[in-house]
């Protein structure tokens, strides 16, 4: 069969999929935002409904699992609704099982005294579900709906926004919660989802159905802050004053009807969790800080370069003093049109200003006072030719920058549009190949009639039927087979090949008015 993964796929793995969909094709659709496990899987990227519409009119697939945003706490991704609305239209009418995975929100109660009883996201995640089983309802779809804690992936080292934000900042001195210290925690291990979807799929109806995964576990945010300020010493731990929230408690459905219940718990595995978190955190340390400032800082490398330049610039022209011929080259002036040239605009006139303060400079170590600079217009000469030259040398170049970066940038669009369409050619041709295989390989059906066919146009004329014969005793597996030829008159049948065990005797020629059902059949243009 062939699988899609689709929606908050941010957990998902090699090993999962592996668990999950042990003798399945499988594809991950990829929206935009969303992380890859680096591993080599079938990822397609799915980012708008022109994808999402030319995936499914190229893919034929037989099951669908959509994992709602809400598995993530405190994702601040929005477009859930609309994602799966379009998911949800193109599938229409289609054979296939759709299993949706949402989060724990729908499932949290609040205490009886407060005012407020549902949150947005609350009813967010209760309108995706609703959709869903509208479109179940309208067109057919099988569709279940798994309701369940958040989820956590201890192969991913705890690559999720969430526990990624937690570790950075215990990493930075204060971890802060918005949760009370003794509110429970309410997550899922992947592994456990990966075993429920397994057997949900293993035993699936036709009826729409919602589950509910329980929250086994006790283990509090407070548990939780302590274990993460253990790994990083001196952090301080601060809680929120959210409202409690409860979940509801097992109502057994899963573990009567699967035979499931959760079986790994966040305190057990968070030391995976964060130690894969820290490895992976230690290996992108830069060992050389300053030549990484100086990568993620281009524009101080920029300006240190241009100071550099000035300064070269000022030490030629006073190495350069009582040269004749070097002395009518005005070494500002080709500064300033260089740096204009490479860096752009910015830099062409950071670069005039530089060039106009060498000239200040100049006057005032000659002793010259700076009145007779500003007073007299024909010394303003050599200021605005510097501004000018390194406005157009840097306009120039910025029209060019961006005239190359619009062309890059459409070509990573194109590249990218080509490597989806590949990919989906890929597939088909995959498919394509697999299924001739199939059916040239059986030996019933199509299979066999091309085999047949195929053997009878290979061999020589003088030899077809004594080699049809021995396909038909094959075919047929009979020993007593013959064939006969009717003449153009359609009276008499001559034999022209025999099975070695067949009776030959009075048969070499036959009347065909003997035989009525073969008069009918040579009438009707028949077998």
């Amino acid at each position: 069969m062939e699988i899609l993964l689709i929606g908050n796929t941010d957990f998902v793995t090699k090993q999962w999929i592996e668990h999950t969909f042990p003798q399945d094709k499988v594809v991950v659709a990829l929206r935009k935002g969303t992380e890859s496990s680096g591993e080599d899987l079938k990822i397609i990227d799915m980012p708008d409904r022109d994808a999402v519409s030319e995936v499914f009119s190229n893919y034929e697939f037989d099951r669908i699992v959509y994992f709602s945003e809400d598995l993530t706490p405190r994702s601040e991704r929005d477009g859930d609704l609309g994602y799966l609305r379009r998911l949800l239209h193109t599938v229409r009418n289609r054979k296939v099982q759709m299993l949706m995975v949402s989060g724990p929100e729908s499932e949290f109660a609040y205490p009886q005294e407060t005012d407020v009883h549902e949150t947005s996201k609350s009813l967010m995640s209760r309108a995706g579900e609703e959709l869903g089983l509208y479109y179940a309802r309208t067109y057919d779809l099988e569709v279940k709906i798994v309701r369940c804690p958040y989820l956590y992936a201890p192969q991913r080292n705890g690559v999720t926004a969430y526990f990624n934000g937690l570790f950075e900042q215990a990493q930075a001195g204060e971890l802060r919660f918005h949760e009370r210290a003794e509110q429970r925690t309410c997550f899922l291990c992947a592994d456990d989802l990966a075993e429920l979807i397994y057997r949900i799929f293993d035993d699936w109806t036709a009826d729409s159905e919602l589950f509910h995964v329980p929250n086994v576990f006790d283990f509090t945010y407070g548990d939780l802050g302590t274990l993460i300020a253990g790994y990083f010493p001196g952090t301080k731990v601060v809680y929120g004053e959210d409202r409690p929230q409860a979940y509801p408690a097992d109502d057994h459905e899963l573990r009567l009807r699967y035979g499931f219940s959760p079986r790994y718990s966040l305190r057990e595995d968070f030391p995976h969790v964060i130690e894969g978190w820290l490895k992976l955190r230690e290996n992108k340390t830069d060992k050389y800080p300053v030549w990484d400032f100086l990568r993620s800082h281009n524009k101080w490398w920029t300006v240190l370069e241009i100071i550099g330049a000035f300064l070269l610039t000022e030490w030629l022209r006073t190495f350069t003093q009582g040269n004749s011929q070097l002395e009518t080259v005005d070494l500002r002036l080709l500064f300033v049109v260089i740096v204009g040239t490479i860096y752009g605009l910015h830099a062409g006139v950071f670069a005039a200003v530089l060039a106009c303060a060498g000239v200040a400079m100049s006057y005032a170590s000659q002793g010259a006072s700076f009145a007779p600079l500003f007073y007299d217009t024909s010394n303003w000469l050599a200021f605005v030719i510097y501004f000018v030259a390194g406005s157009v040398c840097g306009y120039v170049q910025s029209r060019n920058q961006e005239s190359v970066r619009f062309v890059r940038d459409e070509n990573g669009l194109l590249r990218n549009r080509l490597d989806f369409l590949r990919g989906l050619y890929q597939d088909v041709l995959g498919d394509r190949r697999q299924l001739r295989d199939q059916i040239i390989g059986r030996r019933d059906s199509f299979g066999k009639l091309y085999a047949v066919t195929r053997e009878l146009d290979e061999v020589q004329p003088q030899k077809l039927y004594h080699t049809a014969i021995r396909i038909m005793q094959e075919s047929l597996d009979s020993d007593s087979l013959a064939i006969f030829r009717v003449d153009n008159g359609g009276q008499f049948a001559r034999l022209v090949a025999a099975s070695p065990r067949f009776d030959v005797g009075s048969f070499r020629s036959v009347r065909v008015s003997d035989y009525g059902e073969i008069i009918t059949a040579l009438e009707h243009n028949g077998i």
